[in-house]
């Protein structure tokens, strides 16, 4: 049986290259990757404003590449969106519009479809995310978390067009979508969320997860995309919903064999009072310590739960990737209740464990988790004294200066207290770009290159 191992590399990003909105502080965190040509990997990493005393405080979203297989060289940093304040209503209250980290796909430069012609959307991709808006002063402080299904406010769907000609990244279009709420109607729920991770060819299509709003319903599934690329922009054509209410943070790849496989976060705890208004998501909810697997045998027509394995995670972000062995793997943070100093944790949510499962050859099962990455092992207990979030764990197979494929993971990692606490980034606070080191197979590439 192919066997998956990671590297414990140092981080790879911390410190924010590129200007920040005045009188703010940044570390870089989490990062999702694509293949941008037939050696270069595109970096899109999320800002956490550091030392901040709100929750979940994101101001913005940069790019960087780079052709390393040891990922020590990024270059060509630029910012792509920074949170800043609007005023929308007419009662002047000012929202700071707090950037959540992007999802991009894209379609490489040089890349070939399946009989060989050159891919009609070569160079091209998008990017999207969302910006909610916290009520602030003046200035843009503000304080604590704003939950869009709680507080009156003001959200936007950011989606990006893109274009990389080889040397730069151009944002080439930008369009935002604004929702503002009224909580009274329990109505309120971002149209369109971002996946985790994944990004599939099929054709000169795209398949992406996302979360979207079904009907009325209080929350938006989590399912996959298909979007296709009309009039120089890339739009969604097909949405097919495989999560209840509340899912989301979805992630998709292709299997060896032309199935696709798929899994999803379940609803957290904070979103009880909404799922009460949908008896499915509120059953739901009760796997939120499973790991599920589903699968589609005709190009995501239909799904069907293939792998359900219970009580071995902690209802945080879970991701699904592949080796080089052709082996899915999943990556999350293990069932526990205590941190690493023995200290018990809010939702019992300990992230500072990361831990990987194997798929199994039929695909109807996980072999025996194994513990990848430590943060209490490798750095100590968090200085804060709340523990640490090794977490957001996000995998890709891309190809670098090196002409070969490397399955790639990325994750993030921070004291707990730093989100909130008002607490400065720690020593290794910040973003690590790991690579799953396993047998290599002759297994099929995600992209077609001519050399």
């Amino acid at each position: 049986m192919n066997t998956a191992e990671i590297t414990r590399n140092l981080r790879a990003l911390s410190s924010v290259q590129t200007p920040l909105p005045e009188g703010m502080s940044g570390v870089y965190q989490i990062a999702r990757f694509v293949q941008l040509d037939a050696q270069t990997a595109g970096f899109f990493i999320n800002v956490r404003q550091d030392k901040n005393q709100a929750c979940d405080l994101e101001i913005g979203c940069d790019f960087c590449f780079t052709r390393d297989p040891e990922f020590r060289k990024f270059e060509g940093f630029q910012v792509l969106t920074r949170a800043e304040i609007a005023e929308p209503f007419e009662n002047k209250q000012k929202f700071l519009m707090v950037s959540y980290p992007v999802f991009a796909a894209f379609v490489p430069l040089g890349a070939l479809l399946e009989d060989g012609t050159p891919h009609p959307h070569a160079g091209t991709g998008f990017a999207f995310g969302v910006r909610l808006g916290r009520p602030c002063d003046d200035n843009g402080s503000c304080q604590g978390y704003t939950n869009p299904l709680l507080e009156d406010c003001y959200d936007e769907v950011e989606i990006l067009q893109l274009a990389w000609d080889g040397k730069k990244l151009t944002v080439t279009d930008r369009e935002r979508l604004a929702y503002p709420s009224k909580v009274d109607t329990f109505k309120h729920t971002i149209p369109l969320l971002p996946p985790l991770a994944g990004v599939v060819s099929d054709g000169e299509d795209i398949l992406t997860g996302a979360t979207k709003v079904i009907g009325e319903e209080p929350l938006g599934r989590a399912g996959v995309c298909r979007w296709k690329r009309k009039n120089g922009h890339w739009e969604i054509a097909e949405f097919t919903p495989i999560g209840a209410p509340g899912s989301f943070e979805p992630s998709l790849i292709r299997d060896t064999n032309g199935s696709l496989l798929y899994t999803h976060r379940t609803a957290v705890p904070e979103w009880t009072f909404a799922l009460k208004l949908s008896p499915e998501g509120m059953e739901d909810a009760k796997y939120n310590r499973d790991i599920r697997v589903w699968r589609s045998r005709d190009n995501g027509k239909n799904w069907t739960k293939c792998i359900h394995q219970k009580d071995c995670c902690n209802g945080c972000p879970v991701s699904i990737t592949m080796t080089k062995a052709g082996v899915p793997v999943i990556f999350t943070n293990e069932h526990s209740d205590t941190l690493g100093s023995g200290k018990p944790f809010f939702h019992g949510v300990v992230r500072e464990k990361m831990n990987l499962w194997r798929l199994n050859k039929e695909r109807n099962g996980l072999l025996p988790q194994k513990l990848v990455r430590d943060a209490v092992a490798e750095f100590g207990n968090a200085p804060y004294g709340n523990g640490w979030f090794m977490d957001h764990p996000i995998g890709l197979l891309i190809r670098l200066s090196d002409q070969q494929w490397h399955s790639v993971l990325t994750m993030r990692v921070m004291d707990i207290s730093e989100s909130g606490g008002g607490n400065e980034a720690t020593p290794y606070t910040g973003l690590y770009v790991e690579e799953i080191i396993s047998e290599t197979a002759d297994f099929k590439p995600p992209w077609n290159f001519s050399h």
